[in-house]
């Protein structure tokens, strides 16, 4: 879930990368703590700062985010994210 509120698909934000509606310039991880939750989970939470440029122009923002990764047959996948816009620091 993006810190708009919007829910994407992975199909429709890859369409959207593609597609020039949003292009990211730089993800700055300025912290990130990993949490085992099983032999095959992890939580991931942390904060990063965003540069994007959009059709209104350049876009700075940071964000806090947490993710759930899983392990299936050896590779690790994102199962969900969401990110929340927070204060710069």
């Amino acid at each position: 879930m993006h810190t708009n509120g919007k829910r994407e698909t992975k199909r429709q934000f890859i369409d959207a990368i593609t597609a020039g509606r949003g292009r990211y310039r730089q993800i700055e991880i300025q912290s990130q703590d990993v949490l085992p939750a099983g032999r095959d989970t992890c939580l991931v939470s942390g904060r990063a700062l965003i540069k994007m440029e959009s059709k209104n122009g350049a876009l700075l923002f940071p964000i806090a985010y947490t993710a759930v990764h899983v392990q299936s047959e050896g590779n690790w996948q994102l199962l969900a994210l969401q990110a929340t816009c927070v204060a710069l620091e």
